[in-house]
This record gives structure tokens, C-alpha cells and sequence, in this order.
């Protein structure tokens, strides 16, 4: 018998943030493969919009060939894929891993398929709005929404409306009384942050499916569990969900987060492969980011990162002293990133960017975020922004004049 959807819809918006790197040093290579880093990242407000809805219902379901119902006993874990994405998947356009460069395949979340079928009990319908954009698994989107619906299996919240968990029936049961439940799920994604761009673009689209079906779920997990669940995903996913999260960027999140209050900020240090965050006063200043036509892998990026020579590494205890007293020029001095070091030599334009930003411009900093090939300078006043805005927008076409995301919450 064919099953159709509840029409009743709830739904939310989340502004997702591209993220600059203010330092970057990488400190060496772990006994797992990945790279110890210690880096201090800032969200600007360049946003994507990502709107998730929920739709649910209430219909019998074919048992499954041991005669159990098709998901009833499932285990949450099976959603929640244990390994973190791939090292090449910012390249795809679906989320940056930022330090954790190396990180294997995500292995697939168990029985949630994103197709019709009506032995399925979870559909996940991406729209992304870009050619250059996966809508399957590839999407980190995507499996956020996976991973979120594996929480949900853990709860087992007997409400049963559009957007709320549902109870789910146990075993054969759920047949017997054509109490299965179906869930899908919709995210739309319009994209503003360029892809592959060393600006947390897709990670930030992940994590704002994680706070959205947090909220639409009321799921009641707070900042740490949703840093923890993010970082299965990607070494960026953490500091998104934080930074996402406070009041100015996104109030909705920040109000259902009350409690973690002095855990969310704009600012923060990573470190560890990237997930161990420590919030910062965020910086005030205003930011040019200018990309240059190429895409760069970041996996390659930091397997390079070992053969060559770093002879400069920024000084983020005297950079952090400098957000503490809300100095621009005190911050300006002491940025860093050892991946130029590779990626310039490998990438001569995004070189070459850098050198125009500086040498052309009245910058107080200029530097690549992430593995690049995003370039960004730092400026005190809108007048020098917009200037630098029109010189650079000449050399690369993907050039956003915007400012940080200046708010810590208290």
C-alpha cells in the first residue's frame, strides 16, 4: 500500500559561517596519522542559509526476512558512523576535515538510505542548490542528518508529530500493529561560501543540520555532546557548532543553549587534531577574502606539510594576548600559517593573491585560511575594507568584502 507523508511540516533556518584561520601550526604527526595542530580560528559573517524541515508518518511496515520490523531494532550507533569524513571531501563540497587531513572513509550509516523504499524507516532529501554540490552521502549535510537520527533512535520519545521523535515499536510488533514510523528529512542548503575554499563551508552546513534537528527534535544535547557528535564528522564540525551558536549568529540556537552559555563564542583555539576547543573574545576587524580559481586538497596539503622546511610559526600565545586587550594591530602581528609553506610552493597564485593583498592594499594582515587557496586580509576600518574589496576583486572573481563575527556570549 502505498504511504503517504503528513503534509504538517516543522521546519527552522540556521545561518551556517565560513571560518578564517588566524593561526595555523602544525606541530607534527600522530601515532594514529593524524596531525597535532594548534590553531585559532574566527568566524566571519559570510553565511550560508541551510533550512531543514521534518516531515513524519504513521503506517505499517513490511517485517524484514528474520521477521523483525525493517529498523525497529537497529542500533542508534548504526547511524552514527564512528569515523570522521575523508580527507579529500571539502573537495566535493562536502565539508572541510580540517587538522585531521588523513581521516579514512566514513563508513556507511546503517538502514538510513535516502530512498523511497517503504522497508525504510528515515529519507534524507538534500538540496543543494549547486551543480558542484553532492546531494547523496557525500554531502556532509547529508550524514549529519544521519548522525543526528541515530540520537534520536536512542530516545525513543513517545511524541508522534510532524517534527517531534517519534516512539518506535519494537520487533514484530511494529508490523502486527502498523505502528511504523517513517521520517524524512529536508534540508535545503543556499550557498553564498565558495566550495573548496579553506572556509569551513560544508562543515558549517553539517553543523547546522546538527543544531537544527537538535532543536526540531528537542533532543535537549548540549554544547559538548553536539561538539563530541560533530567531531565524528570532521575536525571543523566543533568549532562551527560553537561559533553557530552564539547570539549574534544564529539567536534561535543561542536561546536553546542558554545553559552553555560560556562555552559559545566566535573565537576559539583548536587543538589536539583540531576538535579540543578553547573560546576566545572574538576579534573585531573588518576582512576581504579573495579566492583564486583553483580548488586544493587539503589531504594533500598535509601530507606535503612534512617535506618541507617551516621556518616561521605564529605566535598565538602573544595572539590571543592581543584579542584578550582587543588589539588588531597586536593580533595583525603575530598571525601564522605553516601550510603556505607548502601550498604557496605547490599553488604560485595563491602566492601570488597574498602578495597582492599586501603589497596593494592597507591591510594589517594577510594570510591563506586553512590549506587554502582562500586568501583573507584584516582591516581596521570599513573605508580600507571596501578599498581593498575593489583592488582585489579585479584579480579573482570569488572576492567577499564582510567582517568577523564580533560576539561573545556572557
Amino acid at each position: 500500500m502505498e504511504r503517504k507523508l503528513q503534509t504538517a511540516r516543522k521546519e527552522i533556518e540556521i545561518k551556517s559561517y565560513a571560518k578564517i584561520n588566524l593561526a595555523l601550526d602544525v606541530l607534527g604527526k600522530r601515532p594514529d596519522g593524524y596531525h597535532e595542530v594548534d590553531m585559532v580560528m574566527q568566524l566571519v559573517d559570510l553565511s550560508d542559509i541551510v533550512r531543514v524541515s521534518v516531515q513524519q508518518e504513521d503506517a505499517g511496515a513490511p517485517a524484514d526476512a528474520d521477521g523483525t520490523g525493517s529498523d525497529a531494532n537497529a542500533p542508534a550507533e548504526g547511524y552514527a558512523a564512528e569515523a570522521v569524513v575523508g580527507a579529500d571531501a571539502e573537495e566535493k563540497g562536502a565539508g572541510s576535515t580540517g587538522s585531521g587531513a588523513e581521516a579514512p572513509a566514513e563508513a556507511p550509516g546503517a538502514g538510513a538510505v535516502a530512498d523511497s523504499d517503504a522497508e525504510t524507516a528515515l529519507e534524507i532529501e538534500v538540496r543543494a542548490g549547486s551543480p558542484d554540490l553532492p546531494e547523496d552521502r557525500d554531502n556532509i549535510a547529508y550524514r549529519a542528518a544521519e548522525l543526528m537520527y541515530g540520537q534520536l533512535m536512542k530516545t525513543r520519545n513517545p511524541q508522534f508529530a510532524a517534527g517531534q521523535p517519534p516512539e518506535a515499536p519494537e520487533g514484530r510488533r511494529a508490523k502486527e500493529e502498523g505502528g511504523a514510523h517513517r521520517i524524512k528529512i529536508i534540508i535545503e542548503i543556499q550557498k553564498n561560501i565558495p566550495i573548496a575554499a579553506g572556509l569551513a563551508g560544508g562543515s558549517g552546513n553539517g553543523a547546522a543540520v546538527i543544531h537544527a534537528l537538535n532543536i526540531l527534535w528537542d533532543l535537549k544535547l548540549s554544547l559538548a555532546e553536539l561538539e563530541k557528535l560533530g567531531a565524528k564528522l570532521g575536525s571543523d564540525i566543533p568549532f562551527c557548532i560553537v561559533g553557530m551558536a552564539a547570539k549574534e549568529a544564529n539567536p534561535e540556537v543561542s536561546a536553546y543553549l542558554k545553559d552553555d552559555a560560556e562555552s559559545i563564542s566566535t573565537c576559539a583555539r583548536a587543538t589536539g587534531t583540531g576538535t579540543t576547543l578553547t573560546v576566545l573574545p572574538p576579534l573585531d576587524a573588518y576582512v576581504v577574502l579573495c579566492k583564486p580559481p583553483i580548488s586544493v586538497s587539503t589531504a594533500e596539503v598535509y601530507r606535503g606539510i612534512d617535506s618541507v622546511t617551516i621556518t616561521k610559526r605564529p605566535k598565538i600565545e602573544a595572539l590571543i594576548a592581543g584579542l584578550k586587550e582587543k588589539s588588531l594591530r597586536e593580533v595583525a602581528k603575530n598571525v601564522d600559517n605553516v601550510l603556505e609553506f607548502f601550498t604557496f610552493k605547490r599553488y604560485h597564485c595563491v602566492m601570488y593573491t597574498k602578495n597582492t593583498a599586501s603589497e596593494n592594499t592597507d591591510a594589517e594582515a594577510v594570510l591563506m585560511s586553512g590549506s587554502g587557496p582562500t586568501v583573507f586580509s584584516l582591516y581596521e576600518s570599513a573605508e580600507k575594507a571596501a578599498a581593498a574589496f575593489d583592488v582585489l576583486r579585479k584579480e579573482n572573481r570569488q572576492t567577499y568584502l564582510c567582517r568577523t563575527l564580533c560576539y561573545r556570549q556572557e
